[in-house]
């Protein structure tokens, strides 16, 4: 009963019978091939997966080299021709051609079997446990699992793969000691090429006809043998599929109706389920690069359908006659081995994923496009896959696996499989401030994402980078149409006291202007982007401002205001490759501070002197960390100093503005806090009442935007995952100064036309516009009033 080819396994040599019997004649057609070339869609530019896209040049050279393209042949099966290549039903060649090979990873094959002097096997690192013969039907096996890839006769899907080698032939003791040997020297799969021709429902009958019975006595009812030593192998298969995987081939009997006893040992033994796969064998049809159909060559998946994969088992194989002989070969045996193949090109691909991690990848990706589904599997996070009894989930797609699972992006928790955040919606802003300091950071830096699965991927870590690509064009605009020369209105109301002194002042209307009008920001104009000072960071803010005058041309002020919507710049396009361009949805917190400020007399100037704060409930000076669990608050203070001078030509008179300051904040998410940050701003402006003609304006300023000088920020971007899945996050250091200073220069020129109309004009230049290097900008602004 027992066989080499799984389940009583039919399949062998090419005109001969294989071990165990039974085999399906597999010769070689008499015409020339003439299997298409399968064409494959590209997987895309997939920036977040364990590739950043495959090459198709590089897969279709790996899928035309000799070795490779070895398994491309028409065969006549059972009176009938097939057009099979089997190792491109699993896509192979799109792992092989991203430098996967299997490497460092080990393969236990089980089998009758093994001439380790083939040429596919000779030099590799492998471990023969026992004392196994020298068997056609293991070397076929082990060489399609990793034979060697050295341009001549065949190669395995793994080629860079280490080998465990054991017998099958020896009884379960031997079999139980054998696979706790490969667990020990660290294997990730067990391939198990052989079987009994015993149905799984036997071993089923058997248990409940005997209600005291064990699994193993019932094993042993029907297998013979020691019920001791069946249980000392299931308790070997058992630590195994706790850390690996175990493939069985299903039986080659199409017409079969219940899975075998050792390819179905988990309906029996339930506890081997998570780390247990199903091998069969069907033949595939491609249609302009899609599985249309399949011929099934063996039987279905049937019991076990829900942790079964299909692989083509005609294959082109290595055999014993001589360390040089190949032959053809049929059967689920050699399906079994591509999919433990497969299980170690994962394992390479994503190091330290559990090994059932890696199984259940293969089976949530399989290729099920060709049939109907009757059943589903749910492996979380919202991955759904489709089944049915007879091909199980489908072909093993070893180009989808290697890509990510349903959603993709930020860990959602502290555990990989608990769900992620798209990266559209987590994401770190820098402020107007920190110019391009924030990407220059991240450029070349890469963090862990993950997909729904828990799988981690490497990215660059300025997919973590967002700003608003709203533009600020339109309400500047407004406000320079509307301001007297460019100012944005505000509304003033003084009442004086006795004799015409130590009265109050009233200021309200856009922060920028009330600033202005207690002395304080000498160039506000809208023909620019970039907070002028602190205040300026809480856009669209509104303030009010109250001066007492104190006599002798001195006076006292205080001022608060308050912006309910931060809003990112427009940086220019070009500022970094791939730059992450996101449109956060409208924030509503309230970005707000105030000060105060002292004005006196120096001569015929006025010299103003203040302080003033931010705080930032959502923000730390502009730059926020946005998305679920997101959290951020900083809060921020300033010296401010300003300068007013009349000159000697009537209606001029020189402004200067400068604040500097300092800042701090701390936070939970992406972005933790930022420490020492100190930071500058300053204006000049000339203006000039009739300067051309009566009732004119004209007005030249420059100015540095508020700028960090110094500073750090400390960003936590995960890093990867331990094996049980708990994600490692690390500490990411920004250095807050960016590469360079924006200095605005311009002019604003107002005149009457008529007595009902006026024209207004303006133009402003920006050098390293956004505190970036080499960046520039020019705005140009005209506008015209009637008043009727």
């Amino acid at each position: 009963m027992l066989a080499g080819c799984g389940g009583g396994g039919d399949g062998g040599e090419a005109a001969a019978a294989p071990p165990g019997g039974g085999a399906t004649q597999t010769t070689v057609a008499t015409t020339s091939p003439t299997v298409t070339k399968d064409l494959f869609t590209s997987a895309g530019a997939a920036s977040l997966a364990y590739v950043t896209g495959f090459d198709e040049a590089a897969a279709s050279a790996v899928r035309g080299s000799t070795e490779f393209e070895a398994q491309k042949r028409n065969v006549k099966i059972g009176g009938s021709t097939y057009s099979s290549f089997s190792f491109a039903d699993i896509r192979a060649e799109y792992a092989l051609s991203t430098g996967l090979t299997g490497a460092g990873q080990t393969i236990a094959i089980v089998d009758d079997g093994f001439r380790v002097s083939h040429a596919e096997l000779d030099g590799k690192v492998l471990k023969s446990f026992g004392n196994p013969g020298v068997e056609s039907h293991g070397t076929a096996v082990a060489a399609l699992a990793a034979g060697k890839r050295d341009g001549s006769g065949m190669m395995g899907v793994a080629p860079g793969a280490n080998l465990h080698l054991s017998t099958f032939m020896d009884g379960f003791s031997a079999l139980a000691a054998a696979t706790r040997d490969a667990e020990a020297v660290g294997a990730v799969v067990q391939n198990n090429s052989w079987g009994y021709k015993i149905p799984v429902t036997d071993i089923q009958a058997s248990l409940a006809a005997n209600p005291g019975w064990s699994v193993e006595q019932a094993l042993q009812n029907s297998l013979g043998g020691s019920a001791t030593e069946i249980r000392s192998y299931l308790d070997a298969l058992g630590s195994f599929t706790r850390r690996g995987v175990v493939v069985f081939a299903a039986a080659n009997d199409k017409a079969a109706t219940s899975s075998t006893v050792m390819d179905g040992l988990p309906v029996v033994a339930p506890e081997l389920g998570a780390g247990w796969l199903v091998a069969i064998s069907a033949i595939a049809k491609f249609d302009n690069g899609r599985i249309v159909s399949a011929d099934r060559m063996s039987a279905g998946c049937l019991q076990m359908a829900h942790t079964c994969l299909a692989a083509n088992g005609v294959v082109y194989s290595a055999t014993a006659a001589s360390d040089t002989a190949y032959g053809l070969w049929n059967g689920t045996s050699f399906a079994a081995p591509q999919i433990a193949a497969g299980v170690a090109l994962l394992a390479e691909a994503f190091p330290g994923l559990p090994a059932n991690d890696i199984r259940r990848r293969l089976l949530a990706t399989a290729d099920n496009g060709f049939f109907t589904p009757t059943a589903w599997s749910d492996f979380g996070n919202g991955v759904v896959h489709g089944y049915n009894a007879e091909f199980g989930h489908g072909f093993m797609d070893l180009r989808a696996a290697l890509l990510p699972i349903g959603a993709t992006g930020l860990p959602a928790t502290n555990s990989a499989y608990g769900g992620v955040t798209p990266l559209g919606s987590t994401y770190v802003s820098g402020g107007e401030a920190q110019g391009d300091a924030v990407v220059r950071a991240l450029a070349g830096e890469t963090i862990a994402v993950f997909d729904s699965l828990g799988a981690g991927f490497r990215a660059p870590a300025l997919a973590i980078y967002g700003t608003s690509a709203r533009s600020t064009f339109a309400p500047r605009l407004r406000s320079f149409a509307a301001g007297n020369t460019g100012r944005p209105a505000a509304a003033s109301l003084s009442y004086a006291g006795e004799n015409g002194t130590g009265g109050w002042s009233l200021h309200a209307g856009e922060s920028g202007s009330v600033l202005e009008q207690l002395g304080l920001s000498a160039a506000t104009t809208p023909l620019v982007t970039g907070a002028g000072n602190l205040a300026g960071l809480a856009h669209d803010a509104l303030s009010f401002g109250m001066s007492r005058d104190m006599g002798g041309g001195s006076s006292f002020s205080f001022y608060a205001f308050s912006g309910m919507r931060p809003e990112s710049p427009d940086w220019p396009e070009g500022l970094a490759p791939g730059l992450s361009r996101l449109h956060p949805e409208e924030d509503v917190s309230v970005t707000s501070g105030g000060g105060f400020a002292w004005s006196r007399p120096l001569g015929a100037a006025t010299v103003t002197f203040g302080a003033s704060f931010l705080s930032e409930p959502e923000g730390m000076l502009g730059m926020r960390s946005v998305g679920p669990g997101q959290s951020a608050k900083g809060l921020s203070g300033a010296l401010d100093l300003g300068l007013a001078v009349p000159l000697a030509a009537t209606g001029a008179r020189i402004a200067f503005s400068a604040q500097v300051g300092t800042g701090d904040g701390s936070g939970d998410g992406l972005l933790r806090g930022t420490q020492g940050a100190v930071f500058s701003a300053f204006g000049v402006s000339l203006q000039k009442e009739s300067a051309f003609r009566d009732g004119d304006q004209i007005r030249l300023f420059a100015r540095q935007p508020l700028r960090l000088e110094s500073g750090n920020a400390l960003l936590r971007v995960p890093e990867g995952r331990t094996v049980g899945g708990e994600v490692v996050w690390r500490d990411l250091s920004v250095d807050l100064a960016p590469s360079a200073r924006q200095i605005d220069l311009g002019f604003e020129y107002a005149t009457p036309v008529g007595r009902q109309s006026r024209f207004k004009i303006g133009a402003a230049y920006a050098h390293n516009d956004g505190h970036v290097r080499d960046s520039s900008g020019v705005s140009l602004m005209g506008a015209f009033q009637r008043t009727f």
